[in-house]
């Protein structure tokens, strides 16, 4: 299976998931994006209401901040692997608990198999 039909098949278990209760307050799963061919993946702990809404990864302040640090080094984001641990937006942080990460594990370990990190 090729990386991008492992990326295809990842995405759809994400988009169906229901693992936990995040699935029920989310508005788009947060799913990564950029390039697959890279050396280079950031992967952060949870999508924010601006990620949720537009079901992409660090679009809000720290994707700001992160699209400032990737061009101080020479990057552009389209060259980058960016995602989160978890893949819903959680109502609040306090609301993450272990059974979530454990969950969302299963789609850590897709990364792993599919960038070789």
């Amino acid at each position: 299976m090729s990386r991008e039909e492992e990326i295809e098949k990842v995405m759809l278990s994400v988009e169906n998931c229901r693992k936990c209760d995040l699935w029920k307050t989310r508005k788009k799963p947060v799913f990564g994006e950029g390039s697959i061919d890279t050396d280079v993946l950031f992967v952060g702990e949870a999508p924010g209401c601006n990620e949720d809404l537009q079901g992409r990864p660090f679009v809000g302040k720290a994707g700001k901040i992160l699209g400032e640090l990737l061009e101080s080094a020479g990057l552009k984001r389209k060259e980058v692997y960016i995602a989160n641990i978890i893949k819903c937006h959680p109502v609040s942080l306090s609301f993450i608990k272990h059974s979530i990460c454990i969950n969302c594990k299963y789609f850590e370990k897709c990364y792993q198999n599919i960038f070789k990190y």
